[in-house]
């Protein structure tokens, strides 16, 4: 059983959810993975930019872990997100593709399946790999898919067109586990001996001057998130090999060509905060400031000493070559797998990650040869598993009757119909 009409694409992430049609490129339609509401149990739920014009109301995620948890406000940005594709009236014409991380659950597909067919009433339901999605949205079929995103970073190894998922891993050391660590350094450079003294600078200017009974604590750390987002794609900056938590020079030779140039012309990178306040000098912090993407246990102990972290904790390179250890497979399959690294997610945007990505791993790894995709352009990087999903769902690449559950099926069968894994 096919469909003439078009599909509804969602891809849910944990910072950014992309919308749009089937017959569309990209998605046409982009909001954050959050909304505001009076309380958890009352007012109206709100999206999009709306959110910025409610100070007043409390700012709430969907999304944990790269997992949806809060299943009902999930329904909410659902109709929300017909409304502006303008197709709320014709859910029930239109079937829905939906992504989930390759780590996703069995009980959340099972939630997912129930609100598609019985609060939105879709005649059929597609869920796919959101790496899987990647892989294909550069028209790979073997590919390691690395995503940092805001909330988590992930290994994902795919092969043959199936993501093989034993080697799937998923960590927290992504994009907001560096606001830690840009906060830290901001309170200790600006001097600020609390952190309500630089929440208060951090917030941008048209909330900073309203009462406590005007603004939601939940809404300044959204805000406060925005300006952090900011700052580390103004200043941060990946060194291209390790760099210790201790160190304050790097190596005095060309590991930094532009660096050195740009400091010894005195064109340091610069921050304007909200409140106009200029940080400047930031020298070898703008390196050490991402560094704990891929050194997370060394550059808590030595930076936040109050978060533990248990000793076998890694970064994203070492996540990777532990990815490839689980398969324990040939070394043919290693080396398609190296061979077509696809980097994505929003936190990947900060300069040098690709480039030391690979110098990790070609120093993990010396004996396979190893080369990346990413995309120049954050946007185009970022929508790759929208234009994947819309790929693999369409009825002239992939088997329609595997890729769709059907409502009849769902009536008929129950949960029954709901595979254990999909790809």
């Amino acid at each position: 059983m096919e469909f003439d009409f078009p599909s509804v694409i969602i891809d849910s992430g944990s910072s950014t959810t992309r919308a749009g049609l089937s017959m569309d490129n990209s998605p046409s339609f982009v909001m954050p993975s959050v909304y505001s509401r009076e309380s958890l149990n009352s007012g109206d739920y709100i999206f999009g930019d709306a959110l910025d014009d409610s100070p007043s109301n409390e700012v709430f995620t969907i999304v944990s872990g790269g997992l949806v948890y809060n299943w009902d406000a999930m329904l909410e940005a659902w109709k929300h997100i017909y409304k502006e594709l303008q197709v709320e009236d014709r859910a029930d014409e239109l079937p829905l593709v939906i992504t989930e991380n390759s780590w996703n659950t069995k009980k959340n597909r099972q939630m997912a399946c129930q609100l598609a067919f019985e609060e939105m009433d879709v005649p059929a339901l597609s869920i796919l790999k959101r790496q899987l999605c990647t892989a294909y949205g550069v028209g790979r079929a073997n590919a390691l898919v690395i995503d940092v995103g805001g909330d988590v970073a992930s290994v994902t190894p795919i092969h043959n067109g199936k993501v093989l998922n034993k080697g799937v891993i998923s960590t927290k050391f992504a994009g907001n586990f560096l606001n830690l660590y840009s906060m830290n350094f901001l309170k200790n450079k600006l001097n600020k001996s609390n952190n309500t003294e630089l929440e208060n600078i951090l917030l941008p200017k048209r909330y900073q001057n309203l009462s406590t009974d005007k603004i939601t604590e939940s809404f300044k750390l959204y805000q406060i998130g925005k300006t952090l987002r900011e700052f580390k794609g103004t200043i941060l900056q990946f060194s291209p090999f390790p760099i210790h938590p201790s160190q304050t020079e790097l190596p005095a030779h060309s590991m930094m060509p532009q660096y050195y140039s740009d400091s010894q012309n005195g064109n340091e990178k610069n921050y304007e905060l909200p409140n106009k306040e200029i940080v400047s000098k930031i020298g070898i912090d703008m390196f050490k400031l991402a560094e704990p993407i891929f050194n997370p246990l060394e550059y808590t102990r030595h930076s936040l000493p109050d978060i533990k972290l248990p000793d076998e904790t890694v970064g994203i390179s070492e996540a990777l070559i532990n990815s490839l250890k689980r398969l324990d497979t040939s070394g043919a399959v290693y080396q398609d797998l190296l061979k077509f690294i696809v980097i994505t997610g929003g936190s990947s945007y900060i300069p040098g990650f690709e480039q030391r990505l690979i110098n990790d791993v070609v120093r993990f790894s010396p004996n396979f040869g190893v080369d990346t995709y990413c995309s120049p352009e954050l946007q185009g990087r970022n929508h790759l598993s929208w234009i994947g999903a819309n790929i693999l769902s369409s009825s002239s690449v992939g088997d329609y009757d595997n890729i769709f559950i059907k409502k009849s099926d769902y009536e008929e069968l129950g949960e029954n119909c709901i595979p254990e894994n999909l790809n």
